[in-house]
C-alpha cells in the first residue's frame, strides 16, 4: 500500500504533464507490439517522475480489461483508429481515479488537459463528461466489473479453471494485485545488515 500512496503523491509533481504524456506514449508502444520495458526505455524521466510513470502504466496494463470494460460502458461508441491515444488517455485516467489518492477533481482536470497535449482539443468536453460520469456512477460501474473471468482474458481464465478448479479464484485475485517490491543488495559494496539499518 505504501508504494501506491507514494506513486499517487508523486503525480502531484510539477512535471505531471510530462509523466502523463509519457504514459500515453508507452501505452501506444505496447499497443503496437513493444514490450513494456522496450516502450519505457526511451523515456527520459527519472526519480519520482519515472516511478509515477511506471505505477500508472503497469497498473493500467494490469487492469486493462477492467478499464476497457468501463470505457465501453461510458462511451456511446468506440474510438476511431486515429483517436487511439484518447483511448489510452481514458484508460490511464480511469486507473488513477480508481486507485489514486489525489482528489478526483484534480485527476479529472489533469487528464482533461491532456486532450490539448495529444492535439485533440475537440475531445476536451467529451473526456470531462465521461470522467465525471464515472465518478457519479462509480459504485454501480465498479460493482458490475466483477465478472466470471475475474479480470482475466477468457482463454487464460479457462485454463486456470481447468488446471486449478478449486484454487483458480485465489490465483486470479493474486494476479490482479500489484507485485511486492524486491530489492537486491550488491554485497560487494554494502553489507545487507548495514543496508537494512
Amino acid at each position: 500500500m505504501k508504494e501506491v500512496r507514494t506513486g499517487i503523491e508523486r503525480a502531484k509533481s510539477t512535471s505531471g504533464g510530462a509523466v502523463r504524456k509519457a504514459a500515453i506514449a508507452v501505452l501506444r508502444g505496447v499497443d503496437s507490439g513493444q514490450t513494456v520495458d522496450a516502450a519505457l526505455l526511451p523515456v527520459s524521466l527519472i526519480g519520482a517522475d519515472r516511478a509515477t510513470l511506471q505505477w500508472l502504466v503497469l497498473g493500467t496494463l494490469r487492469e486493462f480489461l477492467s478499464v476497457q470494460t468501463l470505457s465501453a460502458k461510458l462511451l456511446r461508441k468506440a474510438w476511431r483508429e486515429e483517436d487511439a491515444d484518447l483511448g489510452f488517455l481514458l484508460s490511464l485516467a480511469l486507473f488513477e481515479l480508481r486507485h489514486g489518492q489525489r482528489p478526483a477533481f484534480a485527476v479529472v482536470n489533469d487528464w482533461v488537459e491532456m486532450t490539448e497535449t495529444v492535439k485533440k482539443p475537440w475531445a476536451r468536453g467529451l473526456m470531462n463528461a465521461v470522467l465525471r460520469r464515472y465518478l457519479r456512477e462509480r459504485e454501480v460501474l465498479d460493482t458490475a466489473l466483477v465478472d466470471r473471468d475475474l479480470g482475466h482474458p477468457a482463454w487464460l481464465a479457462a485454463r486456470l479453471r481447468a488446471a486449478y478448479p478449486q484454487d483458480w479464484p485465489a490465483i486470479a485475485a493474486a494476479n490482479n494485485c500489484a507485485p511486492p517490491l524486491w530489492l537486491r543488495v550488491n554485497t560487494q559494496r554494502v553489507d545487507p545488515g548495514a543496508y537494512r539499518r
